[in-house]
């Protein structure tokens, strides 16, 4: 059962708002590792529901003989690959020492940091519509539905390339 476009970005996007205003909560009260390690497996859930959309195109694909498609497909799963794995491999908010002449994190330092994540946010809701798009193009236009994966890499890189900036704003913590 494909998921509507629409009803899957609203939960997406309700759900980011929800993850962002307590990341928020959290990254004030300090707690900059657990914050940073909570954000990385929502991510990583949402890297993982991206793979199983392609993988239901792929299986359409494959029955239907459309090679350009699995082509496509095999592109986005890089991307997906190398970002799930910079997620998963990518330096955290704090390395587990403590500094008592550290200076205390600055409020300017975790908005920006927040406003980054939603930014990482916005674009993986983007590829999650354009493979909920796919999808249901699947059923009816293939062509169509080649090109919309065709997208979803370029937008998987942007989101990739957008994530890879955290390790410059992580670096002030």
């Amino acid at each position: 059962m494909a998921v509507e476009p629409g009803t899957g970005a609203v939960t997406l996007a309700v759900q980011s708002i929800r993850a962002l205003f307590g990341a928020y909560n959290a990254y004030a009260d300090g707690k900059v590792r657990e914050t940073d390690d909570g954000i990385r497996e929502d991510l990583r859930r949402r890297v993982n529901m991206i793979r199983d959309h392609l993988t239901n195109i792929e299986g359409r694909a494959v029955e239907r003989g459309a090679a350009s498609m699995i082509r496509e497909i095999a592109r986005a799963t890089r991307v997906l690959d190398a970002l799930s794995d910079d997620i998963r491999m990518g330096p955290h908010g704090s390395t587990g020492v403590v500094h008592t002449d550290a200076d205390p994190v600055k409020r300017r330092m975790i908005q920006d940091l927040i406003k980054h994540d939603k930014a990482v946010y916005e674009r993986l809701m983007e590829a999650t519509r354009a493979v909920n798009e796919a999808e249901e193009l699947m059923l009816s236009n293939v062509e169509e539905a080649t090109v919309k994966v065709a997208m979803l890499e370029q937008r998987l890189t942007s989101v990739r390339n957008r994530y890879q900036q955290r390790v410059a704003l992580l670096g002030g913590f």
